[in-house]
């Protein structure tokens, strides 16, 4: 009995030629998400390093670290979204899932719509200020010392939320369609 429904779950399950697409560009951008870490955590050792040897810190580190987060953040949501790696405590949805299916499906359908809501808030609120602070020169920092133009990380933010709300679609519709109480 648990093999057809182990069927209807593969068969349900968004696939093809878009959703393969989205999927790669979800990793890739998980991708830059790393070596954005990675770069962040190399300059900040750079200026720990030059801060303690040579009593000469590398100017704008914080504004670069505190821009960077929110980039890094959104550019690894689409993927932890799509491979069910979004960190919550799942023990009464998990022990739903055994005993009520069909209300922990239905728990799965809401909170999916419920966060696909929330990317359509964001989309709406950061997709119209990219060009205006591109227009306007928009920065952070201080001038003379460091600044670092706004509209890179709102553009990586916006394409985040973007995949992330395709991502919370595709997870709405395992929702209704799969059986997860066989997997």
């Amino acid at each position: 009995m648990a093999e057809p429904a182990l069927k209807m779950t593969t068969a349900l399950r968004p696939r093809g030629p878009v959703v393969a697409f989205i999927n790669s560009v979800s990793g890739a951008f998980n991708a830059l998400g790393s070596l954005l870490t990675f770069g962040l955590m190399c300059l900040i050792c750079a200026d720990v390093a030059c801060r303690y040897f040579l009593n000469a810190p590398i100017a704008g580190v914080a504004e670069i670290v505190e821009i960077s987060i929110v980039a890094i953040v959104f550019a690894q949501l689409a993927d932890a979204t799509a491979n069910d790696r979004i960190t919550r405590a799942d023990s009464v949805i998990a022990m739903l899932r055994m005993r009520r299916p069909k209300v922990a499906r239905s728990i799965d359908f809401m909170a999916a719509l419920t966060g696909l809501a929330l990317m359509a808030i964001l989309a709406y609120g950061i997709i119209p200020a990219i060009p205006v602070d591109y227009e306007r020169g928009y920065y952070v920092g201080t001038v003379g010392l460091f600044t670092f133009p706004v509209w890179p990380t709102k553009l990586v933010v916006a394409i985040g939320v973007i995949l992330t709300g395709i991502q919370l679609f595709f997870a709405a519709l395992r929702a209704l369609f799969d059986d997860r109480s066989s997997t």
